[in-house]
Formats: structure tokens, sequence, C-alpha cells
């Protein structure tokens, strides 16, 4: 759906929310979510803006303000001195608003499950990663999908007894793999969604959600989503020693 927003640029203040949803092969409520994950109020607020889209491929890409865009181009130190404290500040308030014993209730779902299998996609994918290959270590296998033919076989293969990991930092996977995630929480698994992104509707699609924010601080980037994942993988070698 970005691509084709961008695609469109200018043309998008003559393009419907109907024509979009069209174009993209998704419903109208979709294009509205996304919408807002941008950022708009509704997508004539978008619209509004879309003469300033084309040009403004950069922000968009890195969730960056229109003036952090322009301190990053005039005065670059200033810029990664503000960018450094407001990523301090987002990452102690990640540390304070974690809920630690969900966390280690999901560790140890984590660690008695049979199969384990995460689903992601893009940055968030490299954050599943991470899980895998820590938990490797103490001898517990989790299944990570690395494209959409890899998804689908492991849903086709899916227990009752499996537990479903769906990490998505912003929620993008929600809107790139709609009807794998309809296919994931309907399946009777029990299923877990980790994410910073506290505005989510989807969430309510999961038996359980771990916030690591929250606020969805798009302009930091996925800092609090990988200092959530590290925690999480630290402390489960703390608490699997134990048991």
């Amino acid at each position: 759906m970005a691509n084709a927003i961008l695609k469109l640029g200018n043309q998008l203040s003559r393009t419907s929310i109907q024509e979009l949803a069209e174009m993209c092969h998704v419903s109208e409520s979709t294009v509205s979510r996304f919408v807002r994950l941008l950022g708009c109020r509704s997508y004539i607020d978008l619209k509004n803006q879309s003469r300033s889209i084309q040009s403004d491929n950069n922000r968009f890409l890195f969730h960056m303000t229109k003036n952090s865009m322009n301190q990053l181009t005039k005065q670059p130190g200033m810029f990664m001195n503000e960018y450094c404290d407001t990523i301090a500040n987002t990452l102690k308030e990640t540390a304070e608003v974690l809920d630690y014993q969900k966390i280690d209730a999901f560790i140890l779902k984590l660690q008695a499950a049979e199969r384990v299998f995460i689903f992601a996609t893009s940055t968030s994918l490299m954050m599943a990663e991470i899980i895998q290959s820590n938990l490797l270590s103490f001898k517990k296998i989790v299944y990570v999908s690395f494209n959409q033919k890899q998804q689908k076989n492991h849903i086709e293969n899916l227990k009752p007894t499996d537990l479903v990991v769906v990490l998505s930092t912003y929620g993008n996977y929600f809107y790139d793999y709609h009807e794998i995630t309809r296919k994931l929480t309907n399946l009777g698994c029990h299923t877990v969604l980790l994410t910073q992104n506290t505005g989510l509707q989807e969430v309510l699609l999961f038996d359980d959600v771990l916030f690591f924010s929250k606020n969805n601080h798009t302009e930091t980037g996925t800092y609090s989503m990988l200092l959530g994942i590290e925690y999480l993988v630290r402390r489960y070698a703390v608490l699997t020693q134990k048991i």
C-alpha cells in the first residue's frame, strides 16, 4: 500500500479511498488503519498532504518529521544529539512500562511449548532471528518463516498445541499478510503478539499481547521493540536455568 501511495504521488489527491482499496486489493477499513499508521487523522488528511509525499520519500521512510529532516540537512550534529536524547527517553519509558510478570508468563509458555513458530516481516524478522539464535543456545528450537511461502507452509503444519508468535513493530505485518493473520488466529493455537504499537486494532485477534512501549515512537524507529526483545531472551536464559 505504501508503494501504491508513493507511485500515485500528486494523483493521490484525486484518488478516492474506494479506488485505492481496489488498487491494493484490501478493504477501505484497512486503508484507514494504514493511514493512521502514517500519522494522519484520516484518508482526507493524507490526500491533503499528498503533494509533498513524493518529495518527502526519505522522511516517510524513516518516520521523521519535516523539522527533523530540515535539521538533519542543515545541522547534522545538533540533530544527532537530539536524536540520541530522544532515543534515551524512549528506552527509559520502555523500561518503565514493560509488564515484567506478563513477560515471565510468556517465557514459561515459550519454554513449555513443544513447537514454537514466529511470524514476522521486514525489521521485525531481524528480531525474530535474535530470539531464534539465542534460544537455540538453550536447546530450544524456534521456527521462523523468512518469506511468504514459508509462512504458508508453516500454517499448513500447525497443530493446536503449537505456540504462535507474531512480531510486528509498527503493525505493518497485518497489512502485508492480512490473509495469513486471519488464518493464524483461527487455528486454535495459542497466539501471542509482540509489538511497540499500542494503537493496533488487531490486538483483539490474539490470546496475549506484549507491548514494548506506551506510545508508538515511530521517529525513534525500532529501539523500543529491540530493547524488549533483548530483555526477553536474557530473561529466558535466567528463568529456564532455574526450571
